[in-house]
């Protein structure tokens, strides 16, 4: 019963124990949640409570929240109930097993164990108990950062508290404590902790140090939010780390400082391309800021010195870096880390290389000041608008005061260049001037070309420019203004190479200036050679309009006309080439070319000239052409040509062929769809023969005319003419107005026409085979069988069927019919109308009328007599016939001799001699009358009469062509038109008995022999209608030869 007694108490001692205790603790902690697992006396040790917890209820702010747990909490003490029920227990020590803390850093920067003070202060004893914790885990979470809590392992410290007394020696109700402690975590071997606090004032001091720090993100994450990170992120490193915090009573907030040694550092922030290693450095953060000092590191084979002092936390507070380097790095990640009035200056050249030298940034929180001065062995260079790369880059750049001066020597590609310049205030709106020279010939490759703005790229590879340069660039800006500098530029161009691509003619051995100004390009002195053309051009870019106009101006010399020439002109362009067809070369060649952003293709403006032979150079070159609408080969042609936007214009155009010269004006144009015209204006060809070259050249239609009445001779031609195509399969069109002057000029139209001399005017045109031609014949001579005319007038018509002359003639006004062709002929006057076609057997058919032509004249010509022929004669002739021969001829005639002396023709002789006649002599016949018809080869006549004063013949018969003759005379006594009607009966009844005369032989030895006839027959019914009963005369035009009359 006893034990049992003594059991039962000892389990309601515990009991009430534990109600005391966790009342107790309650009082003290009103605001927690606080639970109490066991509570029990432990012999003379004291009191071993378990399972002791202290939370921070859930609220709107925040969730619930376990501030302490024990495990075990040994309270060294004399284990008297009596006094620990009446708040007398002497506690020596306590001691915490197990202990788990989660610390919370809120956002606002409040603690959450700072609940853990407290209430009220309720100690009143003089002495208080030393608190130990052995083993502990506390989680440490800063809600302010994004990161994950910290765990702190191996808590070990000891607390010693002790009551304030007043003078009288009691309790005040504040305490002190002294702390010490270690504790370890994942980012170092040890922390080692000391500290006090005075409830009385809140004062608090805190002392340690992290030994055998591994310095990773990890670290970084808890730092507070004060520390920087900006220095210590991406780093690496094992540091020993001192550090000291203190709350004193006159002080608002605490005062911190924290020291340490970096050994073995890395550091790789991603501004840098490669990690910066064996980083040593010393470093210091207290309330003031950040000092590094005596920070050393390597950069690939570059070492960097650094000293940095913040004041505050943050770059707009002032600090002040200088750092030293050797062979440093420049990458674009680091140019990211300079202030960006550097950055904007940086960035135009992207610098890559090593540089050494040093540095000194200074801020005073409102403006930064920099002084740099920097060495560079191996630096490249690539300007954000000129990319072409510089590399090799030796020379200083020192930034002071504002003002960054710079002076580099390198090479692009292969050439030496110098850049060089002074800015002041570095950035956009800096002020000074840089310049760029290379020392050498800079080819012009690919990557040159691709350096340039856009625009002017899109030039290059159209010009296809090729060779070397020598550059010159000065770039400057007076006035601080967001306006970029102005540029001058200058391109000595040397051994040059272009082929436009608008116009594809190579051109090399270039020399001379290109010069860029405030955005406008200007070429000047630019020299070159295409074979053994020497070529010049000038010109302007004006790139600051909107229209952007380019205009260039070539000046070849001694060009010669070949195929490059000919690829290099547009299609309609080398239409005119190939109608022209030139060959040889051109004195003067001017080629101009202006092109706009709004006009898709340039206007080419090309200009020729050819300067007579006599006004040449004595090596220059000859031109020669033979036109595909006229070919007719010219050489030595001379003259000045221009060509734009399909308009074709020569003036002073002179060429020769043979002794043959042309002069004449030309304008022309040529459309897309293959069609062109040419017009020639003043035209005029001197000693111009009918030879093959020039019938072969004239519209098919027209050169057959030609052939077919066998034309030849010497001309001159004046006036005009055109031709045409109206498409690429059409053909072509011919059209003339010239007048012609004739030469000793032949030809065949049906008779032998020669040594003509005078002028025709004609007017015509042609379209393929088919022509005509209209003019006026204004002949000074002209021979036809050996007769002579002069002053030959009249109309004339030629087209590709017939030729007409006279009143054949088609009439230009109805009105106004044509007139008959009229000539001076043995001093009379001939008319005549003449028609004849041009088939492959040519018919002609022509009227002619003769008057008053003096017999005398006309018998010298023909050989008729001795010369003292005379008399006028009239005449008139129908004729018809074709080129198959003189068997063709048919027609009628007359012919009319008066106040005649025929006696010394051959014929009149004859007969004379004949008929015995004493009057053989000038005035045996003094008149003749015949009519004539012509057909198969013959003259009929009808009527052959000779008249004179004592003796009439009244002939009939025949003569062929060859002049052979068959012919009848009878004769009467005395002169027929003397006799009066009444007379002539009785005479002829008297006069029954006639003499007969026949003649036959040649017109030129003619035969006769004679018969008297006792009467009328049929013949002299013919010869004498007058005396006989009229009737019906015979047709005998079907018999070869008359009948004899018997």
């Amino acid at each position: 019963m006893l034990l049992l007694a003594g059991v039962y108490l000892y389990h309601r001692g515990n009991d009430e124990l534990r109600a005391h205790l966790l009342n107790y603790v309650q009082q003290k902690y009103p605001h927690l949640d606080v639970r109490l697992g066991e509570a029990e006396l432990v012999g003379n040790e004291g009191i071993r409570i378990r399972q002791l917890s202290l939370t921070k209820p859930e609220s709107e702010q925040s969730q619930a929240t376990q501030l302490i747990y024990a495990e075990e909490i040994k309270i060294l003490c004399d284990p008297n109930l009596q006094d620990l029920v009446q708040g007398k227990l002497t506690i020596e020590s306590v001691q915490i097993h197990g202990l788990i803390s989660d610390i919370v850093r809120e956002v606002d920067g409040r603690w959450n164990v700072e609940t853990l003070m407290p209430s009220s202060p309720t100690m009143n004893r003089t002495t208080l108990p030393e608190v130990v914790v052995r083993g502990g885990v506390v989680q440490y979470t800063d809600r302010s950062l994004p990161t994950t809590p910290v765990l702190f392992k191996e808590l070990d410290l000891r607390l010693q508290l002790k009551a304030l007394l007043n003078r009288q020696q009691q309790s005040t109700g504040n305490i002190s404590a002294q702390l010490n402690g270690t504790v370890s975590t994942d980012f170092c071997r040890q922390i080692a902790i000391k500290g006090s606090a005075n409830s009385s004032d809140k004062s608090w001091v805190v002392s340690g140090e992290i030994r055998e720090v591994k310095w990773s993100q990890a670290l970084i994450d808890i730092l507070p939010v004060e520390i920087p990170s900006d220095f210590i992120e991406d780093l690496q490193a094992e540091a020993q780390i001192k550090f000291s915090a203190a709350q004193r009573p006159d002080q608002s907030t605490p005062q911190f400082r924290v020291d340490g040694v970096v050994n073995r550092g890395q550091w790789h922030p991603p501004r840098l391309h490669q990690p910066m290693t064996n980083l040593r450095a010393n470093f210091k953060v207290d309330n003031r800021g950040v000092a590094i000092q005596q920070l050393s590191a390597t950069l690939g084979a570059g070492k960097i010195q650094t000293e940095f002092h913040l004041n505050g936390f943050n770059l707009e507070q002032p600090y002040a870096l200088s750092m030293t380097t050797t062979q440093f790095p420049v990458t674009p990640r680091l140019i990211e880390a300079l202030p960006e009035s550097l950055q904007e200056t940086w960035r135009k050249y992207r610098p890559i290389g090593t540089v050494s030298g040093r540095l000194q940034i200074t801020h005073d929180g409102r403006e930064t000041e920099h002084d740099a001065e920097f060495t560079s062995q191996d630096l490249s260079l690539l300007h954000y608008k000129h990319q072409y790369p510089v590399t090799d880059c030796r020379g200083t750049a020192r930034l002071y005061n504002g003002l960054f001066d710079f002076h580099l020597d390198g090479l692009a590609g292969r050439t030496p260049i110098t850049i060089k310049g002074s800015l002041r205030n570095p950035g956009p709106l800096a002020t000074g001037w840089c310049e760029v020279r290379t020392s050498g010939w800079k080819p012009i490759d690919d990557a040159l070309i691709r350096a340039l703005p856009p625009k002017t790229q899109e030039l290059a590879h159209k010009l296809q420019i090729r060779g070397d340069v020598g550059f010159w660039a000065r770039f400057e800006r007076t006035k601080p203004s967001l306006i970029p500098p102005k540029p001058h530029l200058k391109l000595v161009v040397n051994e040059g190479w272009v082929n436009y691509e608008d116009f594809p003619y190579p051109i090399s051995n270039i020399r001379g200036e290109i010069v860029w100004l405030n955005g406008n390009w200007t070429f000047s002195g630019l020299q070159g050679v295409h074979g053994d053309s020497r070529i010049s051009c000038d010109g302007f870019w004006n790139a600051t309009v909107p229209e952007r106009p380019l205009q260039l101006n070539f000046l070849a010399r001694q060009v010669m006309m070949g195929p490059e020439l000919k690829r290099a002109l547009k299609p309609n362009t080398q239409q005119i080439w190939e109608g022209l067809r030139p060959q040889g070369s051109i004195e003067e060649l001017r080629v101009s070319l202006r092109k706009t952003d709004a006009s898709p293709r340039p206007a080419v403006e090309i200009r020729a000239l050819q300067r007579p032979q006599a006004s040449r150079p004595p090596k220059a070159g000859s031109l020669s052409m033979q036109p595909t609408w006229f070919p007719y080969h010219l050489s030595d042609v001379s003259g000045q040509a221009r060509w734009l936007d399909g308009e074709l214009v020569i003036q002073k155009l002179m060429a020769k062929h043979d002794e043959t010269t042309v002069r004449t004006n030309i304008s022309g144009s040529v459309s897309a769809d293959g069609a062109w015209r040419m017009n020639m204006t003043n035209f005029a060809v001197d000693n111009l023969r009918l030879d093959n070259d020039l019938i072969h050249a004239l519209p098919k239609g027209f050169s057959d005319t030609i052939n077919r009445i066998d034309a030849n001779g010497i001309f001159s031609l004046d006036g005009a003419a055109h031709f045409a195509r109206q498409n690429s399969q059409s053909p072509v069109e011919a059209g003339w107005d010239l007048a012609v002057q004739l030469d000793q000029m032949s030809l065949q139209a049906g008779l032998p026409i020669n040594h003509v001399f005078g002028e025709v005017n004609m007017r015509g045109s042609s379209f393929g085979p088919q022509f005509w031609s209209r003019g006026t014949l204004n002949v000074d001579s002209m021979f036809v069988r050996g007769i002579q005319l002069t002053e030959l007038q009249g109309p004339i018509w030629i087209d590709s069927t017939r030729v007409a002359l006279g009143r054949r003639v088609p009439a230009v006004d109805r009105q106004q019919p044509s007139q008959m062709l009229s000539a001076k002929v043995y001093e009379g006057k001939v008319e005549a109308d003449l028609e004849m076609t041009l088939g492959e057997f040519a018919e002609f058919n022509t009227q002619l009328r003769l008057e008053n032509a003096n017999v005398s004249t006309l018998s010298r010509d023909l050989r008729l007599g001795n010369g003292n022929l005379s008399g006028q004669a009239t005449a008139a002739l129908n004729l018809r016939g074709s080129s198959r021969g003189q068997h063709t001829f048919n027609g009628s005639g007359n012919l009319r001799l008066r106040n005649a002396n025929m006696y010394e023709l051959p014929i009149v002789l004859a007969i004379l001699s004949r008929i015995g006649s004493r009057n053989a002599d000038n005035t045996a016949f003094n008149s003749s009358d015949v009519e004539y018809r012509i057909r198969d080869g013959y003259v009929y006549f009808n009527q052959f009469d000779l008249s004179g004063d004592a003796i009439t013949l009244k002939g009939i018969g025949e003569m062929s062509l060859h002049r052979e003759l068959n012919l009848d005379f009878y004769s009467l006594v005395g002169n027929e038109g003397l006799w009066s009607p009444l007379v002539r009966p009785f005479l002829g009844e008297a006069s029954r008995q006639f003499l007969q005369i026949h003649v036959d032989g040649t017109l030129d030895a003619p035969v006769t022999r004679q018969e008297v006839l006792p009467g009328l027959n049929e013949t002299l019914q013919q010869l004498f209608p007058e005396l006989m009963t009229p009737t019906p005369p015979a047709d005998n035009t079907s018999r070869r030869f008359l009948p004899r009359w018997k």
